[in-house]
């Protein structure tokens, strides 16, 4: 494969929208923004398709690529896009040359290539479903504390059953029962008491 080739242009719409308002610098660097991805996959796969694809096509084939990934507009997102469209192409190149090799010693060397392209290319996929994952909010776990008896403290989390939980507050709470204005029935003891005749005290005989 030849180390020289002319890069596909971007779309020309929007070279021609933004030659209007912006240097010929900035028109470049359009170009390869929109242009590196299919210009690479074009290098990959031009001794492949020959005729039947030019740099255009390969273009073309990037854009409707991220229109179906959701037309993501993180730079990062669109590179890795890209990036498993290429590994994905060049397993493909591999496979080829691997069919096509009529030597041993090359046909194991490009299984091998496969092999560690392909776990390259899977380890990708998951990077990229993972980076565009939404970032999970925090949980936030409310604590609340009840008296559920009149000599009873339970802590409990709202939203499930909770296990009684000992903590500092109930410690100092069973130190203190009676300082905390525990409502105890002591009418029993509140009662006066009968009135009870008193012993005959044993005269001693005259």
């Amino acid at each position: 494969m030849e180390d020289h080739y002319v890069a596909p242009p971007a779309d020309r719409s929007t070279e021609v929208n933004a030659q209007t308002h912006l240097s010929s610098a900035q028109v470049g660097a359009i170009r390869v923004k929109e242009g590196a991805g299919g210009a690479y996959l074009y290098a990959i796969g031009r001794d492949m398709f020959g005729a039947a694809a030019d740099a255009h096509s390969f273009v073309a084939m990037r854009n409707q690529l991220l229109a179906d990934a959701g037309h993501p507009e993180d730079p990062m997102a669109v590179m890795m896009v890209e990036q498993a469209a290429m590994a994905h192409h060049r397993v493909g190149r591999l496979y080829v040359l691997a069919a096509t090799a009529d030597v041993p010693e090359k046909i194991e060397t490009y299984q091998r290539m496969i092999v560690a392209l392909l776990g390259e290319f899977r380890r990708l996929c998951l990077a990229i479903k993972k980076y565009r994952e939404p970032t999970p909010a925090k949980q936030v776990t409310v604590v609340g504390q009840q008296n559920l008896a009149t000599n009873q403290q339970i802590a409990y989390v709202e939203g499930s059953e909770g296990t009684e939980k000992k903590n500092h507050d109930t410690e100092v709470g069973s130190k203190h029962q009676k300082g905390i204005g525990y409502a105890e029935d002591n009418s029993a003891f509140n009662q006066s008491a009968p009135s009870r005749s008193r012993e005959a005290q044993p005269v001693a005989a005259r």
